[in-house]
């Protein structure tokens, strides 16, 4: 675990699949610009660097990425991490936010 993801985990209280979760996008991360890189080098790192890499299909035109997490374990607060993780490693300060509307507002 990278010094950034353990002061990360600290300051955000993550729990253990959390920070897990943000490792992988630190081993991804320092493997990929993904301002320059394609999405196929992408892929590639994610492969290589994830334990259970999934292929999703999507027309994006940008970087995009998900986790798979139970209910309850805090993924809107992984999302910050990772949000943070970004604009400190990447110098990233724009984020685009997609969740189903029906489970936000039920």
């Amino acid at each position: 675990m990278s010094d950034i993801v353990k002061k990360i985990k600290y300051a955000m209280s993550l729990r253990t699949p959390q920070a897990e979760a943000l490792s992988y996008l630190d081993a991804i991360s320092l493997h990929c610009d993904y301002k320059k890189d394609s999405k196929e080098t992408v892929e590639k790192a994610a492969t290589e660097y994830c334990e259970k890499q999934r292929r999703i299909q999507s027309g994006f035109n940008f970087p995009s990425f998900c986790y798979a997490m139970a209910t309850g374990i805090g993924k809107t607060r992984l999302m910050g991490a990772c949000i943070y993780y970004l604009y400190k490693t990447k110098g990233y300060k724009h984020f685009f936010i997609l969740t189903p509307g029906s489970t936000i507002y039920d």
